[in-house]
């Protein structure tokens, strides 16, 4: 979604075939080891994302 929006991103593959969602470098982004976690460094962007999906979402109610 975010790439969508045009927002940077940066993905980084988990293998969890060799148990890297358990590492202790993942877990302190995801605790409970789910994937996929974000990291989200700038909060304001966040409340951005979100109002553009409530208005994109409003705006496709006529739809």
């Amino acid at each position: 979604m975010l790439e969508e929006c045009g927002f940077p991103c940066n993905v980084v593959e988990v293998d969890i075939g060799r148990g890297d969602q358990f590492r202790p470098e993942f877990l302190r982004i995801s605790p409970n080891n789910k994937i996929p976690a974000l990291v989200d460094h700038d909060r304001e962007e966040r409340a951005i994302v979100q109002r553009r999906l409530e208005s994109h979402n409003t705006s496709r109610d006529g739809d």
